[in-house]
């Protein structure tokens, strides 16, 4: 991955950190478009914040609410990913120990 594209996480952040909801959102998404790894559904449950909090900016209180239901299985689906994984790591150090 592009160091350029950090940079959108980095703008990403400092958009969320000044209010700029909507914008934080877009940055961020430039950045998940190519992130591959395991813990993209957590990158993508903050898009989902900044879309909730922009759509609350807004008073669109039913899709703020829909938006946040999204960002909280994908925030559940990072925790499962990450136990799996810590899983593997215990399973492959025990196999090897053996």
């Amino acid at each position: 991955m592009s160091h350029a594209n950090f940079d959108h996480m980095y703008l990403g952040i400092k958009l969320f950190h000044q209010g700029r909801f909507h914008e934080a959102h877009e940055e961020i998404e430039k950045f998940w478009q190519n992130y591959h790894e395991a813990d993209r559904c957590l990158y993508q449950a903050f898009i989902q914040i900044c879309a909730c909090l922009h759509l609350i900016d807004e008073n669109r209180y039913t899709g703020a609410q829909k938006v946040l239901e999204r960002a909280r299985k994908n925030i559940f689906r990072s925790e499962t990913i990450d136990k799996n994984h810590m899983q593997n790591l215990k399973d492959r150090k025990s196999t090897r120990l053996n």
